[in-house]
């Protein structure tokens, strides 16, 4: 574990400071037919998030209580929904290695609601509103269970801002004193999805305040934060040693008067971050445009390596100039050709790093090699079995979770080295220390 690193966040952690497309889908219900205990593992930390920074605290082992726009950034409201819900099916499953008792209880409400059962108040708390995951709860809702660790506590859409649940916090302990037994004072922790280092740091922060907290459902949560970090270095580092770099045309749109593209750079944004598949391959690729923006010809676009669409837009055009034959190149990704994510891979979530691993894996990687560490399966499964948790058998089949999750983008691998695979990333991760690293 990078000790170097939880120190230099520790400072930060002692105050404590999408979308997914519609492939996966279950017809029947798949969680727990009896209602789950949520003292059962003991004294397991309770933290709340919302939207995009939902999936991180079921990652680093805490119980969720609390939030909004959990799921993908809203609520399912039939049971339907909740089996087309692959958040649910990951935390509230017997899919996962240590089910989160309230995801598994607010996916048991929808089953008793159609079977006419009695329904829990031991659940997630899961309002469909719209909402910055960087930003504190407005309504509330946060801290009506008193979760012991509080993520995405701004009061204005600054990361760096740490006061959006004072207010709350002074009603809530209006007469009390810091001794009382009923005072409450939750770890808040800064959310900060503005880029992949920046989420490294807000995952290690995290980390250190569940850790700091009580009990965890998985191991050590700053070992998982340690992992993801070398997920992300490891990956980009691994291929700029080993790789030569592929040269990406990353396009917005099309302009079919003039016959352009626009192709986005470095410096291109989204509204409180990177943009996300310019991100993704910053460090592993060369760009047909060194502009946040820029219009370039047709014939630019096609003789990229890769074209990397970013939305449906653009898809159609694109498919549209295939058809036509004006673009000849075969290696196109359009933007549903994408994995199902608990909230998405170019969202403010965690699952950048997915992100990251998808793009490196279908530009560099070996589909049919599960040698190679660049394997699309393999790198997809590492991330489902290492943060999301999920169950080994779940992960090597034709009818498994991730076989679904995927949509059939890589082929599947019955056996994965954990151990060759690891070495590989932290190798890598070497490289990027002391090659890549800002």
């Amino acid at each position: 574990m990078k000790m170097k690193r939880l120190a230099a966040f520790a400072l930060a952690g002692a105050m404590v400071i999408g979308t997914c497309t519609t492939a996966f889908a279950y017809d029947t219900y798949q969680g727990y037919t009896e209602v789950q205990d949520v003292n059962d593992p003991e004294d397991i930390v309770t933290a709340t998030a919302h939207r995009a920074a939902a999936p991180l605290i079921d990652m680093l082992g805490a119980n969720a209580t609390s939030g909004f726009g959990m799921l993908n950034g809203s609520a399912p409201a039939t049971l339907s929904d909740a089996n087309d819900s692959l958040g649910i099916q990951i935390w509230g499953t017997a899919k996962n290695q240590v089910r989160d008792p309230y995801y598994a209880n607010y996916y048991y409400n929808f089953y008793a609601a159609a079977n006419n059962l009695s329904q829990t108040p031991n659940a997630l708390i899961n309002d469909d509103r719209s909402g910055s995951p960087i930003n504190a709860d407005p309504q509330t809702t946060s801290l009506s269970t008193r979760p012991d660790v509080v993520v995405g506590v701004s009061s204005n859409n600054n990361p760096e801002d740490m006061h959006g649940y004072d207010s709350q916090l002074s009603i809530i302990n209006a007469g009390l004193d810091e001794n009382d037994e009923d005072y409450y004072a939750p770890t808040l922790v800064a959310y900060d999805p503005r880029t992949l280092d920046t989420m490294i740091t807000t995952v290690y922060n995290t980390a250190i305040a569940i850790y700091d907290a009580g009990e965890y459902r998985y191991g050590d949560p700053r070992v998982i934060a340690d992992k993801y970090e070398q997920y992300v270095q490891g990956i980009q580092g691994y291929i700029v040693k080993y790789k030569s770099k592929k040269t990406v045309a990353i396009v917005s749109g099309y302009d079919s008067e003039t016959h352009t593209f626009t192709a986005v750079g470095q410096g291109a944004a989204a509204t409180t971050s990177s943009d996300r598949l310019v991100e993704c391959t910053s460090k592993i690729c060369n760009n047909i445009t060194n502009s946040a923006s820029e219009s370039v010809s047709e014939a630019t676009v096609n003789n990229a390596n890769w074209i990397i669409s970013e939305n449906a837009a653009t898809d159609a055009s694109i498919q549209a100039l295939v058809s036509a034959g004006t673009i000849t190149n075969t290696n196109i990704l359009y933007s549903t050709d994408r994995p199902d994510t608990l909230y998405g891979i170019t969202m403010n979530s965690v699952e950048n790093a997915m992100g990251l691993a998808f793009f490196a894996a279908k530009i560099y990687g070996n589909d049919s090699d599960a040698t190679d560490p660049l394997n699309g399966w393999n790198l997809m499964r590492y991330f489902y079995c290492v943060f999301w948790h999920v169950n080994d058998n779940e992960l090597i089949s034709n009818t498994g979770l991730l076989y679904d999750a995927l949509n059939n983008e890589f082929a599947i691998q019955t056996t994965i080295n954990v151990t060759n695979l690891e070495s590989k990333l932290a190798e890598g991760e070497s490289y990027y220390d002391a090659n890549l690293a800002n």
